[in-house]
């Protein structure tokens, strides 16, 4: 944006800009449950919604609306019912952002405010100091006649508005609000008149309570939500609470408004089973306004998030004998309690498979549809998740109802953090009196909405928003409001201020659950030991890990062993769902091109770049390749190998409350070469109870090598177990074993053996071997495999050269790795070789061979000193140092026979200071033509050093360029972990004998399987710059930005590298017409801990004090052959 008019003054509105943020509204109903009253009893258990209510009535839709960028330059008067709007006053629909819709843009901040950090004051970050956007709204409605004429009550609901509103009928202003994502309800009967009522809002993108709504998602406003009217009598149902236990224990406490107006109202209680048949029926009692009664009701099934069963609840409101109002509710009995340190539902331990869930749409933003949440829900549950965090504020009421009625534990939270004013005591607003009444007013509103959704099982606090005075405010009301026993649990429940990696925090007294974020698996063994034997221990479950953002989700297992190991660790919830990339407005429905910070606005528009994109799905929810590493790993059937020689197999059953009833079990056998060698279904009886374990045998066929055999054992939901969400056939768990041990696949020759001695050609810059139609060359400059050709065909359109390095992932860059790896990239362009290449001639085993060898010495990249000592902190967050020293080398053996090429290669790091790379291999680029690609090894999807339990052996095929998965942002992509053969194809190639079809590469003896990847785009594509002084001047940039506040514990990780790259966008990469291939003896994992700080686990990094020898084989293959 330019610079800031000079005509608008800061803000002077009391209400929106207040120096006291405990006025948090005014004229608002009180929060209460979350219902709709209907008129009878029909229409209540009909269950078709309220839209068939007589007293209902939807707002959505088109409002007259005028918006301006300065909260000073909104028209005054534009409530008033003789208003005429003018022709700058436009449409919008209602729900919308404004930024989504042509008005202003989105920004994107993670940790910090789109504002100065000084409450109560907004001041904008950019150049336009006093930018905060303000909507006016108008809407002309006419209720029907007969609400006013039997005097009914009629009620506005704004179901959420960020950040806030201030509200108006026929010109009497009603009230404000504020909270973004709880819902506002205002009386409208004094002013309504029949025939045509104008409803008018101010809505305000910044107020004071925005300091409470620091959370990491994009900053838009607008009414987000449903927005509503609808009538009741005048004596009516306020309020109710029902407790429902597991062991058929009701309780109901209700609260009538109104009572006075009319004879004394009757409440009764009934409750219908899934066919609307009576289970049981009684009176509520009581005096005044307050009503109870409660029964046990014999027979019911308790509800779980694996049998998520539900009964309908009636309350029925009764005036002289005449019904005056129905509500309906879904309800589940269920228990909630800690019980020897461990978190119960219904009297067994819960094992948390949990994800953090953002209310996010790729093309509406904040804005969800029923259809949108009920897609998450699903695939959510065909994921084998069983548990969501509502992060971090209350969701829509439909939400809860898809989480009772599918099965998913909720952890609710109100919406509350802080995290842009630091966490420190002296300083978060957690810890300052005049904040704590609008901490509270938002935890009681989230409580008294949800409080009778059978699915939370948990309450939150709030996230990241420090710890003091008020958050010992907001548990002790909870604790003493919460009658069923769901515990609290707050992470920054502890004495430091800020959290820690590996070492365990001093637990407060408010919170019942030990719920660090981010804990590496040392975290959590510590923890273990600490409270071994200890029975007053709290639970530990992890509200925030494995941080997924990009490629990411590495070391996944680690923490799932001891889950498994240690019960007191109960899981966790991954962050996070959904990446929240923005499709441009305006864009094809098509469009995958995902935008994010900095994509909005101007040079000045503060941002956190993408880091907003850390899901296991991508924006329009298609899946992320991490999201099938999380499905394996939490499946809650696992499979042991007993004997596979007879066959003999173990099943544990992980569920909490289920048999294997519902699962039939398949098994298939692959041979060596990825071909079908048998399958069959188990016919064994899988009755086995909740933790238990079932044996059972195979009958695998005979007359087969089953030693060289690959055993695939799967779990799929049986047809009369299927449901709306999870299908028949859906594999819920799988197992896969090799049946002997892994050996080298023999190379599937698609040329015969000859007798015929190659012919070695020695010119000024090459040494060409020649065997029958294969040519080879090796470069006397470089050492490198410079040609590779076939029938006078070449292949390669770029050497056979040294690779240390990777494209960055958002990992990578996290741990600071293109700097401290600064001195492997470009490692082929420094090599030196050693003398001349020296050719030797032998008897190999495809016949007569001649052997090229080269021996390289691979030199660091000059990184000056002085480049770190200009910004000390750098040195200090990651470790940094001078690099220069020692050389690493590297040996080369090419042997050419029988149309083939066998690659030897031993890298030896030698013993120097450098950090280890990131990647040790070799890569090459292949001419124009190669489409498609069949391989041997793991799959279909990409797989890595620390994650890849989730791809299974087999034999894939596909296009080249499906090989690339587009991250919202470009980074490593499409490796496939130990493979055995990969083969590359030609769409069209002659037929002739010495014409080519494609190029095989497969492992060689002593390697049984290599990483490999093949793409159709260079691999600087997916990654920043590798100049030095790029590198070095946007990393000094950054830190002296943010270093201070990011080592203490604020702040993403280096938006300003990424900058420097050459795509931004996953659908901005450009196909090439040549191919890359990487052959990869060892490399880096991913890491999987989180996104800015740490590494990945020593046990997955490259040792660089340790040699390697890796061997492959490239094969020409010629066109009238085909391979094995």
């Amino acid at each position: 944006m330019g610079s800031a008019p000079s005509s608008p003054e800061p803000p002077k509105d009391d209400i929106f800009f207040n120096e006291n943020p405990a006025v948090t509204n005014s004229g608002r109903e009180a929060a209460r449950a979350e219902f709709f009253a209907f008129e009878s009893r029909e229409l209540a258990i009909s269950g078709q919604g309220k839209s068939r209510s007589g007293r209902f009535m939807s707002l959505n839709g088109p409002w007259k609306f005028f918006w301006v960028p300065h909260f000073a330059e909104l028209e005054d008067g534009f409530e008033k019912p003789s208003f005429v709007p003018a022709a700058s006053w436009a449409e919008l629909e209602v729900p919308a952002v404004w930024e989504l819709n042509g008005y202003g843009f989105p920004i994107y901040v993670n940790t910090r405010y789109c504002f100065e950090a000084k409450p109560p004051k907004i001041t904008y970050l950019g150049d336009d100091k006093l930018y905060n956007p303000t909507g006016a709204y108008r809407k002309t409605f006419e209720p029907p006649a007969e609400w006013l004429d039997k005097g009914l009550e009629v009620f506005l609901r704004i179901g959420a508005v960020a950040s806030m509103c201030r509200v108006w009928l026929n010109g009497v202003e009603l009230g404000f609000s504020s909270d973004s994502k709880a819902p506002a309800v205002f009386k409208l009967s004094p002013h309504l008149v029949k025939g045509q009522n104008v409803l008018a809002m101010k809505v305000v993108a910044w107020t004071t309570q925005s300091y409470l709504e620091c959370q990491d998602t994009w900053r838009l406003s607008g009414i987000t939500r449903d927005v509503e009217v609808y009538a009741r009598p005048k004596q009516h149902l306020q309020d109710f609470a029902v407790r429902a236990s597991a062991d058929g224990s009701l309780e109901v406490d209700a609260e009538l408004a109104g009572q006075g107006s009319g004879a004394p109202g009757k409440l009764s209680v009934e409750l219908l089973g899934n066919g609307d048949e009576p289970l049981c029926k009684f009176m509520l009692n009581g005096a005044g306004a307050k009503f109870s009664g409660q029964q046990k009701v014999e027979g019911v099934k308790p509800w779980s998030a694996e049998v998520p069963q539900l009964y309908t609840l009636l309350v029925t409101l009764e005036e002289q004998g005449v019904v005056s109002e129905v509500i309906r509710h879904r309800i589940g009995f269920r228990t909630v309690e800690i019980r020897n340190s461990r978190l119960c539902v219904n009297g067994r331990e819960l094992l948390i498979r949990g994800v953090n869930h953002s209310e996010f749409n790729c093309r509406t933003g904040r804005v969800i549809s029923k259809e949108d949440m009920l897609e998450d829900v699903r695939l959510m549950k065909m994921n084998n998740f069983n548990a969501v965090r509502n992060s971090h504020h209350p969701k829509d009421p439909h939400w809860y109802e898809l989480c009772d009625e599918h099965g998913l534990y909720v952890v609710d939270e109100p919406d509350i953090e802080s995290h842009g004013v630091s966490f420190q005591s002296d300083t978060t607003l957690g810890n300052r009196e005049k904040w704590v009444e609008a901490h509270l007013e938002r935890t009681r509103r989230t409580f008294e909405s949800h409080k009778n959704n059978t699915c939370i099982i948990m309450w939150s606090l709030g996230n990241e928003a420090g710890n003091g005075i008020c958050f010992e405010a907001t548990y002790d009301w909870l604790k003493e409001h919460e009658k069923t026993g769901r515990p609290i649990q707050y992470e920054a429940a502890r004495e430091e201020a800020y959290w820690s990696t590996d070492s365990l925090a001093t637990i407060t007294r408010n919170t019942d659950i030990y719920c660090p974020m981010y804990p590496s698996p040392a975290h959590l063994e510590a923890y273990i030991e600490q409270v071994k034997g200890d029975e007053n221990a709290r639970p530990m479950i992890l509200c925030e890990y494995a941080h997924a953002m990009g490629n990411s989700l590495g070391n996944f297992t680690d923490y799932w062993d001891l889950f498994h190991a240690n019960n007191l660790c109960q899981g966790g919830f991954i962050w996070d769902w959904v990446d929240q990339g923005l499709v441009k407005p305006g864009s094809p429905p098509e469009s995958r091109r995902f935008l994010f910070g900095g994509d909005f606005g101007g040079p000045d528009t503060p941002s956190d770049m993408n880091f907003c994109c850390n899901g296991l799905v991508q924006p329009d929810r298609a899946p992320n390749p991490h999201l099938h590493e999380a499905k394996k790993v939490m499946q809650p059937v696992i499979f042991e190998a007993i004997d596979l020689s007879k066959g003999r197999v173990r099943v544990r059953n992980r569920y909490a409350f289920r048999s294997l009833e519902h699962l039939e079990f398949h098994w298939s056998l692959l041979t060596s070469q990825g071909g079908a060698a048998g399958e069959g279904k188990v016919t064994a009886k899988f009755d086995n109870a909740p933790n238990e374990v079932l044996e059972f045998s195979l009958e695998l066929p005979s007359g087969i090598d089953l030693f060289s055999c690959y055993l695939l054992i799967e779990a799929r939901t049986r047809e009369n177990a299927a449901t709306s969400i999870e299908p028949a056939g859906h594999v819920v768990a799988w197992e896969q074993w090799p049946m002997g041990p892994v050996a080298v696949v023999p190379v599937p020759l698609v040329v015969s053996p000859t007798v015929e001695k190659p012919m070695v050609t020695d010119s000024p810059g090459s040494l060409s071997v020649t065997s029958g139609y294969l040519k080879v060359s090796v470069s006397k400059h470089t050492g490198y495999l410079s040609g590779l050709s076939y029938g006078g065909e070449e292949l390669l359109s770029s050497p056979l050269v040294p690779n240390f390095s990777r494209p960055f992932t958002d990992n990578d860059y996290g741990c600071f790795a293109p700097l401290k790896l600064l001195c492997w990239t470009d490692a082929a362009e420094r090599a030196t070789m050693i003398g001349q290449p020296t050719v030797t001639e032998s008897a190999g085993p495809d016949g007569p061979a001649v052997t090229v060898s080269v021996d390289l010495d691979i030199a660091p990249k000059a990184v000056p000193v002085e480049h770190y000592d200009s910004f000390g902190e750098l040195s200090a967050a990651c470790g940094c140092q001078a690099f220069g020293g020692q050389v690493s080398r590297l040996a080369l053996r090419y042997e050419i026979s029988a149309g083939l090429v066998r690659i030897s290669a031993h890298w030896d790091p030698r013993d120097n200071a450098l950090f280890a790379p990131l990647n040790v291999g070799l890569m090459m680029k292949l001419v124009a033509g190669f489409e498609d690609v069949e391989w041997l090894g793991r799959g279909p999807h990409e797989s890595y050093r620390d994650r890849y339990v989730s791809a299974k052996f087999g034999r894939f095929n596909g296009s080249i360029l499906d090989q690339t998965f587009k991250y919202c942002r470009p980074q490593a992509t499409g490796n496939k972990w130990e493979t055995r053969w990969m083969k590359l194809t030609k769409k069209a190639a002659s037929s002739g004998a010495s014409s080519c079809s494609g190029l095989l590469v497969a492992a060689q003896s002593p390697t049984p399987a290599l990483s490999m990847q093949c793409h159709r785009y260079d691999m600087e594509d997916f990654s920043g710059p590798h100049d030095s002084a790029l590198l070095l001047g946007a990393t000094k940039k950054y830190m002296e930005d943010n270093v201070r506040s990011f080592v203490s514990g604020g702040g993403p990780a280096a938006p300003a590298l990424k900058a420097g790259q050459k795509f931004l966008h996953g659908a901005d990469l450009v196909p090439k017409l040549e191919t890359t291939v990487c052959i990869d003896a060892a490399q880096s994992g991913l890491g999987g801990i989180d996104s800015w700080l740490s590494p990945p686990l020593a046990k997955y990094r490259i040792d660089k004090h340790a040699n390697l020898d890796w061997s492959f084989v490239l094969q020409p293959i010629a066109a009238h052959k085909e391979a094995n």
